[in-house]
This record gives C-alpha cells, sequence and structure tokens, in this order.
C-alpha cells in the first residue's frame, strides 16, 4: 500500500461530492456553494492523510517485524546467560 498525497485525495473527494451534487440534479452549483465543497473536502482530506498515514506506518512495521532475520534473533537469544535451575532437596523431621 503506497501512501497517497494530499492532492490525490482531495480530487478525489472533489469528484465524488461533485458526483454527489449532480445525483441531486444540481448542474452548477453556486459560488457559495463551491466554497463549502472546497472547505469540507480540505478537512476531509487533512482527517484521511492521517488515518492513512498511521495504517501506513502500522503496515510497514508489522511488514519489518516479519521480515527480521532469524541469525540475529539467535545472537540476541544466546547472548543471555544460561540460568541453571536450583533443586531444593526435602527433609523429613522425625516426629
Amino acid at each position: 500500500m503506497a501512501p497517497l498525497s494530499k492532492k490525490e485525495i482531495r480530487s478525489k473527494v472533489q469528484e465524488s461530492v461533485s458526483q454527489a451534487l449532480e445525483k441531486l440534479d444540481i448542474t452548477k452549483a453556486s459560488k457559495k456553494t463551491q466554497k463549502v465543497v472546497k472547505q469540507t473536502s480540505k478537512r476531509l482530506t487533512s482527517a484521511l492523510q492521517k488515518e492513512l498515514k498511521k495504517i501506513y506506518k502500522k503496515s510497514k512495521k508489522a511488514e519489518s517485524i516479519k521480515s527480521v532475520k532469524p541469525k540475529k534473533a539467535e545472537k540476541a537469544k544466546g547472548s543471555k546467560k544460561a540460568v541453571e535451575p536450583v533443586v531444593v532437596e526435602e527433609t523429613k523431621v522425625a516426629s
């Protein structure tokens, strides 16, 4: 999944809003409507950009975790000191 630029997202949002206006039989929007469409598309674009960035980072992080080389992981595990278990002997008390 490649990250999308704000410009690409904004153009797609504006296209979808213009299609919605066409379905409402508004062929030519007034200046005020165009201004509102532009403002809302900017707001929606910034929110979408933030969410997509989070998703992209998560997927990239998950991918990098999967691609860790096993040799490095083995060295990290092998560098720990070996701890021997302690055996405690039970003694019986004469009664």
